[in-house]
C-alpha cells in the first residue's frame, strides 16, 4: 500500500512542480490613462506639437495627452494638414490648430487623457506644473480652446 503511495505521489508531486515552472505570473494595476511626470521642472520647454493631414475618412491622431477624432466628410476641402500644439499662457493649458477653421459639418472631439506635469508657460518663460483632468471637448470650429482644470 505504501509502494502505491508513493507511486503516486512522485507524479503528482514532479507534475505540480512542471506547472509552477512553466506558467508565468502577472501583475496587473488598474487601467489608467493619465500621464504623470513627477521630477524637478525640466530645464527644456515642454509642450507638445504634431502635424497631421486628415483626409475625407477622417482619423485619429495623438498629440501629448491629447488624441483628436476626425469623423469621415467633417469639413469639404479635403485633404488638409493641421500643426497642433499643446502649451500653457497665464497658466492655463491651450491646445491650439493651425490653420484656423470658421466651421465643421460634423464635431471635431478632443480627449484629454489626464496630464499631471511640467508644461512651458509662454507668458511666465518657464515650465509650470498643471494637472489636467480627463475631458473631452467638442470643437465645431478650429482655433485654440482651453483645457478645463
Amino acid at each position: 500500500m505504501k509502494r502505491r503511495m508513493l507511486a503516486f505521489q512522485k507524479p503528482v508531486l514532479l507534475l505540480l512542480i512542471v506547472l509552477l515552472l512553466l506558467s508565468t505570473t502577472a501583475f496587473a494595476s488598474p487601467k489608467n490613462n493619465s500621464t504623470v511626470v513627477t521630477s524637478i521642472a525640466p530645464t527644456e520647454k515642454v509642450s507638445f506639437t504634431e502635424d497631421f493631414t486628415v483626409t475625407s475618412e477622417g482619423g485619429r491622431f495623438e498629440i501629448g495627452f491629447a488624441q483628436v477624432d476626425f469623423r469621415k466628410s467633417f469639413m469639404e476641402n479635403l485633404p488638409i494638414t493641421f500643426t497642433t500644439e499643446i502649451y500653457a499662457e497665464n497658466g492655463l493649458v491651450y491646445i491650439e490648430f493651425n490653420p484656423s477653421v470658421e466651421s465643421f459639418f460634423k464635431d471635431v472631439k478632443v480627449h484629454a487623457y489626464g496630464y499631471s506635469g511640467y508644461i512651458y508657460d509662454r507668458t511666465q518663460e518657464k515650465n509650470i506644473y498643471v494637472d489636467i483632468p480627463n475631458q473631452v471637448i467638442k470643437f465645431e470650429h478650429f482655433s485654440r480652446r482651453c483645457f478645463v482644470f
